[in-house]
């Protein structure tokens, strides 16, 4: 994956088993990442922050229970932000 994200675009529209991965990045990324290990931290931690009350059992139930409620809504935005934003980290830009 190195030498595919150190490629020239050019050089990128030839390499095939490089863009297989960078497709598979993206993929991970928008159909597990950020579904099932993000979204349900965020969710937590800002449950937490923004005043959560009770105990820590109570505060996670309420924190996943916001994460249920919006997973739709978060899964269609994601798609639409995170998809070509991925594409374009994990298939044009550079690493350092």
């Amino acid at each position: 994956m190195d030498r595919f994200a150190r490629a020239s675009f050019a050089e990128k529209l030839k390499d095939t088993a490089g863009a297989v991965g960078a497709v598979k990045q993206v993929a991970f990324d928008i159909f597990f990442h950020l579904p099932f290990m993000y979204f349900p931290v965020f969710y937590t931690m800002k449950e937490t922050i923004q005043g959560g009350s009770g105990s820590a059992i109570d505060i996670i139930s309420a924190g996943l229970c916001k994460y249920k409620q919006n997973f739709w809504d978060d899964a269609k935005a994601l798609i639409l932000v995170w998809g070509p934003a991925d594409v374009v980290v994990f298939g044009l830009v550079p690493m350092w």
